[in-house]
């Protein structure tokens, strides 16, 4: 689900009001705080059985000097009394668009669960992922909730709160000054740190509309930035309506137009992992790459290998890191502290600049070596003991396609499958296999294999 960032913007709106609806019926009585008045809005929304959120988002940042604008709309509905069993449906469509057109793309996401079954539609730019996976209602109620952002408390985590009845009944709750705790879960789950955006959000604020019944109308949320050349923009809006209405299971849930995977969840789960990798104050880890080169015959034509231990961290002088490498077997030692990046190979050495943030992103690099990304996967197997098969569709063939260019040839296909071994909560190795064929002018018919080894120390 993260992945998909107007989905998951919009589960942080529904997570607001708590979206597991069906509880029982709360007791009513005026609030006498702004705390009171969230909480009696929060218990309407659980008591309810069902109810429709319309969704509006737009956003604007700087990448690499590119302005980007996005826009998206969607809507979810939710019912726990459909026929028995628990439904919901989410819809959303994000707009981005830059001044460079090669950059610009439409993503319609479709997210659901219906009859035992947990539906993901991924359709970007004419290409589309539709996986589904069987599952129990609670199992879906619990994968639909983002766990981190459900440790914010939104009143609680906030400075200054003030509410306000309206003279036709209906209620304000305006909430600013949230904590840098609040703010920086937040921005890491929405993909708004500073490491996207290059300035940090200082802050939300929060608009909750309610009617006099105390039912969540509108929520609002904008998020403010420090002061900066290109001050991003990011404001959300989310409307309720039909409340305890029956809904009618929308047709695109449905089996025949989706593949079936064992375990859908794991997707987002080696995405945190990783993530998590990604953000640890330390770590060490092996990256092995081997590049092979065959004939249709099989001869072996070329191979290269690379063999790195690598472990980063925090030290008295700040952030460091350290490579042993052996490259088709000679060896380096590559090592970065203090803005200096020194690589030694016998008995020379090459001292080069190199900021923190650059240190950070290319040790970032290696740790996802392996390029997995949620939205090509076609497949999942579920080997047992934690171990993970994906297959990939939708791969980024450019480099391979210069690959073959380069020799007077033309790539043919490429595919790729991954291997993740998942224990106690990490991730202990992720394995890519990259295969690509095609043609070159000398010897006609090859094989290029492209294997990317990560093991987690």
């Amino acid at each position: 689900m993260k992945k998909r960032i107007l989905c998951l913007l919009l589960c942080m709106l529904l997570t607001m009001t708590m979206i597991s609806c069906g509880g029982d019926e709360p007791k009513v009585s005026e609030p006498a705080s702004a705390q009171e008045l969230y909480e009696k809005i929060d218990e309407q929304m659980d008591a309810l059985n069902s109810y429709r959120t319309d969704m509006n988002m737009k956003m604007t940042f700087y990448f690499n000097g590119i302005k980007v604008t996005g826009e998206g709309t969607g809507y979810a509905v939710e019912n726990v009394n459909l026929e028995g069993d628990y439904y919901f449906y989410t819809e959303t469509t994000t707009k981005i668009t830059t001044n460079d057109l090669s950059l610009n793309q439409t993503q319609k996401n479709i997210e659901g669960y219906y009859k035992g079954n947990y539906f993901i539609s991924d359709e970007q730019n004419g290409k589309a992922q539709k996986l589904y996976s069987a599952m129990t209602a609670e199992e879906a109620k619990e994968y639909r909730l983002d766990s981190e952002l459900n440790t914010i408390d939104l009143i609680k985590d906030c400075a200054t709160k003030e509410f306000s009845k309206k003279e036709d009944g209906t209620w304000e709750l305006n909430c600013s000054g949230y904590t840098k705790t609040a703010i920086d879960k937040i921005s890491r789950q929405m993909g708004l740190d500073d490491s996207a955006l290059s300035v940090d959000v200082m802050d939300l604020k929060l608009v909750v509309l309610a009617d006099a019944n105390y039912r969540a109308t509108q929520i609002k949320i904008d998020f403010m930035f420090e002061e900066a050349k290109n001050v991003p923009a990011v404001s959300m809006t989310a409307n309720y309506s039909q409340y305890n209405e029956t809904c009618t299971p929308s047709a695109s849930l449905n089996t025949e137009d989706y593949t079936k995977v064992d375990d859908i969840r794991v997707l987002d789960t080696i995405e945190d992992l990783l993530k998590e990798r990604n953000e640890s104050d330390s770590c060490k880890f092996t990256l092995d790459l081997k590049q092979l080169i065959r004939t249709s015959e099989g001869k072996q034509l070329s191979v290269y290998t690379e063999e790195n231990s690598i472990s980063f961290g925090e030290g008295d002088n700040g952030y460091f890191y350290d490579i042993d490498a052996y490259i088709n077997k000679a060896s380096y030692d590559i090592s970065y502290k203090n803005g200096k990046q020194i690589v030694k190979t016998g008995s020379q050495t090459q001292d080069n600049a190199q900021t923190e943030q650059e240190a950070r992103e290319w040790i970032k690099s290696l740790i996802n070596a392996a390029k997995y990304a949620p939205g090509i996967v076609t497949n999942v197997e579920d080997k047992g003991d934690g171990v993970y098969k994906l297959t990939c569709g939708s791969l980024n063939t450019d480099e391979y396609e210069t690959f073959f260019a380069s020799s007077n040839g033309k790539m043919n296909s490429v595919s790729q499958s991954i291997t993740v071994t998942i224990k106690d909560g990490a991730i202990i190795s992720i394995l890519s296999t990259v295969t690509a064929k095609g043609t070159v002018a000398t010897y006609g018919s090859i094989t290029l294999t492209v294997t990317t080894t990560v093991k987690f120390q």
